[in-house]
Parts: structure tokens; C-alpha cells; sequence
């Protein structure tokens, strides 16, 4: 039983890790297409756009709206919170169990996502892919725009958050609301951000690929640390 259980989840890890690898593929496929693309000078001040005429007609179609915009930036904060939460968990286990080593592994494999959504958080506001489709009121320059960084913390934070329920909530009507209402945060944020017209749609779509892309890789390293303690069991 236990083999049975060391092969299932390591085949679960291939199959998350393999996911991840793809979302990162279609992420990056979807950067050169941008790039290379139907690049057009329509963006304000004439910046450049890839993909312009679909980014175009759906923008035409939402215009500015700060109703959506002010509702995605409450969300925004509300997931944020979802990190510090886990960071008191793991200060927990440390003052109880008074060792590093001793905190469970899949929180430190947590903060290691955390350091890889703030890089690439970091990365594209240096490294700039499309600028906002509008300049906000509260602004004079252009911003970076790609990929939707509301979108990108929001389903990498609550979906990983979700994994993490799944692993230490026992109660399955509990984990059935969490879910639910974990999807329905994903999908406001991404309609959301896209609906407000400060994020052209492929910058929404960037955000979902690489906000999935690193959960995955993250519920990959998570079925593995399973898999060897499983072994260590045996």
C-alpha cells in the first residue's frame, strides 16, 4: 500500500510539474507573439502594442471603468493577506517546535513560491511587454502592463492557499466552500482587471499563465516531498 501510494504521488508531481512547464511555454509563446505580432503605435503616447487589433476591440469595448478597478484593488489586498497568514503558521511551528528543520517542508516550499511570484513581480516592472492601454487619473507616465499583476498574485496566492486547505482541513463541505470561493476570487480578478480597461487582454491572460504556471510547479514539489516521505516511511 504504501508503494502504491509513494508511485501515485510522484505521479501526481510529474504530471503538476509537466502542467507547469507547459503554462510557462504558452507564457512565453504568448511574450513573443506580443512582440512580434501585429504591432501596432495605439497605445497612449503612442506606445507600442502587440496583438493590437484583438487587444483594441476588446478594450473598445470596456473602456475605463473605475467601479471595476477600485473592486479588483480591494480584492487585490484582501489575497495578498493570504501570504502573511502562512508566515505565521510557519513562526508557529518554529516557536513550537523550536527548530527550522522541524517546520513542515510544504511551508517552506510555500515561501519559495512567494519568492518566485515577488521576482517575477520585480522583473516585469523593469522589463516592460506592453504598457497600460490608459493612463490613470492618478498618473502621468505610461505603466508597465504586462502581465496583470492583480490577476498573477491573485490565482497564484489563493490558488496555492487552496492546496495548503486541502492538505491541513480535514472537513470536506469546508474545503468544498473554500474552493468555491477561491475560484469565484480567480475569476473576479481576471474579468475584473479585464473589465476596468487598465489591462489589455492579453496582459489578463499573462497573469493567469504565470500565476497557474507557478502553483503547479509549486503543488509539483509539494506531491514529491509526499512521495519521499512516503518513502522514508517504508
Amino acid at each position: 500500500m504504501t508503494q502504491y501510494k509513494q508511485a501515485r504521488l510522484q505521479r501526481r508531481a510529474r504530471a503538476l510539474l509537466a502542467l507547469s512547464a507547459a503554462l510557462l511555454i504558452l507564457f512565453a509563446a504568448l511574450i513573443v507573439a506580443i512582440k512580434t505580432v501585429d504591432v501596432q503605435n495605439v497605445g497612449p503616447n503612442g506606445s507600442q502594442i502587440g496583438l493590437a487589433t484583438l487587444n483594441l476591440r476588446v478594450h473598445q469595448r470596456t473602456g475605463l471603468q473605475m467601479g471595476w478597478y477600485d473592486i479588483t484593488d480591494k480584492l487585490g489586498k484582501i489575497c495578498i493577506l493570504i501570504a502573511p497568514c502562512f508566515a505565521l503558521l510557519g513562526l508557529y511551528q518554529l516557536i513550537r517546535r523550536r527548530s527550522l528543520k522541524r517546520v513542515d517542508a510544504d511551508l517552506w516550499a510555500l515561501a519559495g513560491l512567494y519568492v518566485a511570484l515577488g521576482a517575477a513581480y520585480v522583473l516585469f516592472e523593469k522589463v516592460i511587454i506592453n504598457y497600460r492601454p490608459v493612463i490613470l487619473p492618478t498618473e502621468t507616465a505610461l505603466e508597465a502592463s504586462f502581465p496583470s499583476s492583480h490577476t498573477m498574485l491573485a490565482v497564484c496566492l489563493v490558488s496555492s492557499a487552496l492546496v495548503q486547505a486541502e492538505r491541513r482541513i480535514g472537513n470536506q463541505k469546508v474545503l468544498f466552500l473554500l474552493d468555491m470561493l477561491g475560484v469565484l476570487m480567480m475569476l473576479v480578478m481576471s474579468v475584473g482587471r479585464l473589465a476596468s480597461g487598465v489591462h489589455w487582454l492579453t496582459d489578463v491572460l499573462g497573469g493567469v499563465l504565470l500565476g497557474a504556471a507557478l502553483t503547479a510547479a509549486y503543488a509539483g514539489v509539494v506531491a514529491r516531498l509526499d512521495a519521499a516521505k512516503t518513502a522514508k516511511v517504508d
